[in-house]
């Protein structure tokens, strides 16, 4: 077990958190010396016996030429809970398909900590998830999963209809409904109110209460599912 804050230089265990990375398909930051702007990819392949790292093409696509002159970034990421960021060097450039990888050192250490507060993953627009918020008093209201994470939600609501919910308070159930028939459900306090100044639709954030640890495995994979959309996106956006 890794303590709240960690640095890992194990070669066998940073190529365990890699290789985690890797399969979960979880969307890298990429920073490199020198850029102002961030950059997402993602691993392909983690080779510890030969000690390197495969990179998929970096997103936007100005990162590439960045990364080739300067051949050496930073790469972070959020994992079931955990912060992860580690420095690596270019070795070399390779293509498939006329997509660049790049090959990377395996890194000498990483950063592993565990997270106070949750990365929360947003829902895209034209995605719709219900959630029904309801009370002991008999109050109910519906309305629309803006980001979720393992520590609370935040929701989008037809103009008018939070008028009757109060900051700190307790909403005995919340349910939030998947795909199919797999359902969240959990108490939460409400943290946040405010208004869409686009949409003008009320905003809400809260953070989940007791969650029951098979309601934060299902918003755990619902959460990596989303990067895995995100991430399929940019890469079909990228193949235009």
């Amino acid at each position: 077990m890794h303590e709240e804050n960690d640095h890992i230089t194990q070669p066998a265990q940073i190529a365990g958190v890699l290789k985690r990375l890797q399969e979960a398909h979880v969307l890298l930051r990429i920073t490199i010396p020198g850029e102002n702007q961030a950059y997402l990819s993602a691993l392909l392949e983690v080779q510890l016996v030969d000690n390197f790292l495969l990179l998929d093409e970096l997103n936007p696509p100005e990162g590439n030429a960045a990364l080739q002159r300067v051949r050496r970034i930073g790469v972070s990421a959020q994992l079931q809970g955990v912060d992860i960021s580690f420095t690596t060097e270019l070795m070399d450039v390779g293509s498939s398909a006329q997509v660049a990888f790049y090959r990377l050192a395996m890194p000498k250490s990483m950063r592993y900590q565990q997270r106070r507060s949750s990365f929360r993953a947003r829902i895209n627009l034209a995605r719709v998830v219900p959630v029904l918020l309801a009370r002991e008093d008999g109050a109910a209201l519906e309305g629309e999963l803006f980001d979720i994470s393992v520590g609370g939600i935040g929701t989008r609501h037809k103009p008018g209809k939070a008028t009757e919910v109060r900051q700190g308070e307790i909403w005995d159930d919340c349910i939030i409904r998947l795909e199919g028939s797999q359902e969240i459900r959990s108490a939460i306090e409400v943290c946040f109110i405010g208004e869409d100044s686009r949409s003008r639709q009320m905003r809400l954030g809260g953070r989940f209460i007791k969650l029951a640890p098979q309601q934060t495995k299902i918003i755990e994979n619902f959460v990596a599912a989303l990067e895995r959309d995100l991430l399929k996106k940019l890469r079909r956006e990228r193949e235009k």
